[in-house]
């Protein structure tokens, strides 16, 4: 872990980020409006086990250090920004661009979709 947890804060940030990649993994196993090829892998072995979060020091946002997005092989970032009060705050990362995985629905949102479609 790469920061000092403070309850309640990192308790809620950490919890809505477990909640968007569970919502992530749901939509991917289900195939509900999620592109043939998408992936949420998790590295479960060795001292990587269980969801290992991390705080990337340039922005203050946290992230699964050992879980990886895949879509044709190749990796799309995923990060949660701090104290977000949206219900799905979680953000892609690819090259320059970002954008929101979800709406506020919990769907996947149209920028996130242009995005893998441009791949």
């Amino acid at each position: 872990m790469s920061y000092t947890r403070v309850i309640p804060r990192d308790l809620f940030n950490e919890a809505k980020l477990l909640k968007c990649l569970g919502q992530l993994a749901l939509l991917i196993t289900d195939g509900l409006g999620v592109p043939r090829g998408l992936t949420l892998d998790h590295d479960i072995f060795g001292d990587r086990a269980g969801f290992q979060i991390e705080q990337d020091q340039t922005d203050g946002s946290i992230y699964c250090a050992n879980m990886e997005l895949n879509y044709q092989g190749r990796l799309i970032g995923l990060r949660s920004p701090l104290n977000s009060r949206d219900a799905f705050p979680l953000q892609f990362i690819r090259g320059d661009e970002s954008g929101s995985v979800f709406d506020d629905k919990g769907k996947l949102s149209h920028d996130f979709v242009s995005m893998l479609k441009n791949i």
